[in-house]
């Protein structure tokens, strides 16, 4: 069995979604300087939890800075090549990041690709899908009262040229990486996420307009904890 045949087995089935409330939208946001995070990384640790009840507060342009860089950014440099905050078999870095905005600071509500090798967010589409993403998330109906949600997913040709079907695997523990770096900086901010796996796979992946050759890994909704 290859990996196309493992993800079409496991895939949840289609979900009925409403009328996708998006109009196509191009444009460059630079994001300001992430800030430093003060809590202790054992108090993120302990105090860490999965949370899915918000409040319908509003995240700052540094915060989400900060989520992002802290999730994946560029944090250093080897003979000049960028070094990234999240590891990645081979540096073959398939882990995607893009946020879907519904109260962002200086933001729009739509769908952002964060461009990691140089800190900013393009934008790919606007409008609210806060209730189309609760439904593909098979109604789960704190990822719409959220913030945001910040989803992780997978360029895994980047990592499969290499290593072939193993790189399956692979493309998932970098995903988790990049998730555990963004739950810890969420706790350090104040704020609250949860692990989203339970998802419409193909449902997602239309919501998010996403090519062929990338899959939707993990769904992370950031907000205050109520």
């Amino acid at each position: 069995m290859d990996w196309k045949e493992f993800h079409e087995l496991t895939k949840i089935g289609k979900a009925r979604l409403p009328a996708r409330g998006l109009s196509e939208a191009r444009g460059e946001f630079s994001l300001p300087e992430p800030p430093r995070l003060n809590m202790p990384l054992s108090d993120a640790i302990i105090s860490r939890r999965s949370i899915r009840s918000f409040i319908r507060d509003n995240i700052t342009l540094p915060e989400l800075s900060a989520l992002l860089f802290y999730a994946g950014g560029v944090t250093g440099d080897k003979e000049g090549k960028p070094l990234r905050a999240a590891p990645s078999a081979g540096a073959r870095h398939p882990t995607e990041l893009l946020v879907v905005a519904y109260r962002i600071d200086g933001l729009e509500p739509g769908i952002y690709r964060y461009d990691w090798l140089h800190h900013k967010l393009w934008l790919h589409a606007k409008g609210d899908i806060s209730k189309e993403l609760e439904v593909a998330c098979l109604e789960q109906e704190f990822v719409g009262d959220c913030a945001c949600v910040i989803a992780l997913t997978s360029k895994l040709l980047r990592t499969m040229d290499r290593y072939g079907q193993r790189g399956y695997r692979y493309a998932i523990m970098d995903a988790a990486a990049a998730a555990e770096n963004l739950s810890l900086a969420a706790v350090a901010l104040g704020y609250g996420t949860v692990w989203v796996g339970a998802f419409d796979d193909d449902a997602v992946a239309e919501l998010l307009g996403l090519p062929e050759d990338e899959l939707p890994m993990l769904l992370l909704p950031v907000g205050r904890p109520r």
